[in-house]
């Protein structure tokens, strides 16, 4: 597909800072960790608290706030891999790694696991496969534990973060005696902001899910071997004296966490970061699973085409193109599929899909800056005929951009491998969407997309 696409010079009066994009779309994170919605940005202000503490200057207050916000960014793709690897079909036994947090002690789970599914078709493979994983729980957790970890440096670099942000990031799940991940460093090896940040993800999930002094004790407990003898100090004493949990109930995390947070954080960010930060988190849906590898940028750059062919105007061609770059963002608050073996997704699989567009759309309608492209995502899968979902508009109900988007969707789709089917050729895609038109494709839309997909064979 032909690309003639420079992004439009935005009002940069009206940029949302990123530490405001970032509070909220790690909401998104949260759900895809199997984390309770709230957990990066809890974590962010246990960070901020103990670091004030300590006195660490105003730059590495920077640094740590956008790491705690990033810190799950590399994870998405762990539970699909954890998913894939064990290849269990039952929706309890997925539901069961779901809602819980993935470390090395997840593996101890196991035989409960065993108990709750079914195990698939044939049972005895099943075990043997969960046995198997079993034996080498170490080795498979050491190395889940580092893609992500670098998975995440890699996202922090690409936005543009310092170099100290993508390291805490790195390193958050090193341990103070040398056993953590991925690199093993020990005592002063281990980035400061990574300590706190080990500490404050800690609290942050134990005290959530089992209280407050829980979470203290347990990190008594811990002391000398995993964390950082001087941080737990500070951190109880911060306990003792009331501050570190206020505001953990709190409605509205985000305006704490910037409260707290480094004194430029409301600083607009750039379009240009904005568009790599909408890149990162396209590579972050589509890592779910290798049927969708850089599905989203693909969509992108077709939409891009068709509306360059159509005469979108500058400013709606950048809405555009962050559109289909976050068009499956829902996809992350839900379970992986149940199995990409199946010949066609599950009845419930179904009922969750047509939540999707929805859930994007309420996530990206509080995100500063993102409201027009939250309108175009929720109606990309609207048809003209009122047959699509969520909301059974029809006609010119569907916003336009909604209308390229659903067209270059569905192009790139049946264009692919997929499970449940077999990969189309263009021409046969392109057929297909003219037989559907104009009852339930934009004509306008499916005509752009024969002209540039013409061009680009040409060329």
């Amino acid at each position: 597909m032909s690309n003639h696409y420079a992004p439009p010079e935005w009002d940069e009066a009206s940029d949302p800072p990123l530490s405001d994009i970032l509070a909220r779309l790690s909401c998104a994170l949260d759900l895809a960790e199997g984390m309770p919605i709230g957990h990066a940005l809890r974590t962010c202000i246990l960070s901020m608290r103990l670091a004030r503490r300590i006195r660490i200057s105003e730059s590495e207050i920077s640094d740590l706030f956008f790491a705690a916000l990033l810190k799950d960014v590399g994870s998405a793709s762990r539970r699909t891999q954890v998913f894939d690897l064990l290849a269990l079909e039952s929706t309890n036994a997925q539901l069961f790694l779901r809602n819980r947090p993935w470390d090395s002690s997840h593996w101890n789970h196991l035989p409960q696991l065993l108990q709750q599914s079914r195990l698939g078709p044939n049972p005895a493979v099943g075990i043997q496969r969960v046995l198997r994983v079993a034996l080498h729980k170490n080795r498979i957790a050491r190395g889940l534990n580092r893609s992500s970890s670098e998975e995440g440096y890699a996202v922090a670099q690409e936005l543009g973060l310092s170099t100290r942000t993508a390291e805490t990031v790195l390193h958050r799940d090193e341990y103070w005696d040398g056993t953590g991940r991925p690199t093993g460093k020990r005592h002063g090896q281990i980035p400061l902001l990574s300590r706190i940040l080990g500490i404050a993800q800690m609290l942050e999930a134990v005290g959530t899910a089992k209280g407050h002094e829980s979470a203290i004790r347990l990190l008594h407990r811990r002391s000398m071997n995993r964390f950082d003898p001087g941080l737990v100090a500070a951190a109880t004493l911060l306990h003792d004296q009331g501050p570190l949990w206020n505001d953990m109930e709190s409605q509205n995390l985000v305006a704490t966490a910037l409260r707290l947070g480094p004194q430029n954080s409301l600083l607009p960010a750039p379009p240009s970061t904005i568009d790599r930060l909408c890149v990162a988190f396209a590579r972050i849906i589509d890592a779910r699973s290798r049927f969708t590898y850089r599905h989203s940028e693909r969509v992108a750059q077709i939409a891009i085409s068709i509306g360059v062919e159509m005469g979108i105007d500058e400013h709606r061609m950048g809405v555009l193109r962050r559109a289909a770059l976050l068009h499956d963002l829902g996809n992350l608050m839900q379970p992986p599929p149940t199995s990409e073996q199946q010949a066609k997704p599950t009845k419930d699989e179904l009922t969750l899909r047509d939540r999707h567009t929805q859930q994007a759309n309420d996530l990206l309608q509080a995100t500063p800056g993102f409201s027009e492209v939250a309108e175009v995502i929720l109606g990309h899968h609207e048809r003209l005929d009122g047959s699509g979902y969520p909301l059974r508009r029809k006609g010119e109900e569907i916003p336009v951009l909604s209308r390229i988007l659903g067209v270059a969707e569905v192009f790139d789709t049946l264009s692919s491998e997929r499970p449940y089917q077999p990969r189309m050729s263009p021409k046969a895609v392109y057929s297909l969407l003219e037989a559907a038109t104009p009852v339930a494709f934009d004509p306008r839309c499916v005509h752009a997309l024969y002209v540039t997909a013409a061009l680009h064979a040409a060329a």
